[in-house]
């Protein structure tokens, strides 16, 4: 589709296209399929930390982790090839990152617009999986009140405390000797 990967100079040495070269970012090496297995380990619910580690460094290996880093942006739509390029390794990454997660993540981040975004989404997500002690303790006591509530154990003290207010509303305060 008009591709051009090289082109002849008028001293007939041939140009390559700059992602043509091994080590640049959008290089596409003939081993770099949607397919490949990149970390040992799927990402699951408890184990983000040492996946993003694993994922890390294979994207680097590959010389792909600026496109999850942000450090390789999206070219615009004037750079025709380079967007056509970009969007290849892009589509490869986000295939990668989802071919090495449990269907249930996947299926939470497979709509992201780009793998980069993918990436940031798995951080909110999973980065921060437990809560510290105070917090759970806040939770749980959160949790406690409305289960009370819904039982309709907290809305007793509650009705009583209202009631108490409508009776002594609109009546002057009594004395002592009850007049």
């Amino acid at each position: 589709m008009g591709d051009k990967p090289e082109q002849s100079t008028s001293s007939g040495m041939t140009l390559y296209q700059k992602w043509e070269h091994p080590n640049h970012p959008l290089y596409l090496h003939h081993s770099d399929q949607p397919g490949a297995v990149l970390v040992p380990q799927p990402l699951v619910e408890d184990n983000y930390g040492t996946w993003a580690q694993s994922m890390t460094m294979a994207l680097m290996v590959k010389n792909k982790l600026g496109l999850v880093d942000g450090t390789i942006t999206k070219p615009t739509d004037a750079q025709v090839e380079e967007l056509q390029q970009w969007n290849r390794c892009n589509n490869l990454v986000k295939t990668w990152l989802l071919g090495s997660m449990s269907k249930e993540i996947s299926g939470s981040v497979i709509y992201c617009k780009d793998a980069r975004q993918m990436w940031l989404d798995l951080n909110t997500l999973l980065l921060d999986p437990l809560p510290t002690v105070n917090k759970a303790y806040a939770l749980v006591l959160r949790h406690e009140k409305q289960v009370e509530v819904s039982n309709g154990k907290g809305s007793t003290v509650q009705l009583e405390a209202a009631m108490f207010a409508v009776r002594g509303a609109g009546r002057e305060p009594e004395t002592e000797d009850g007049s």
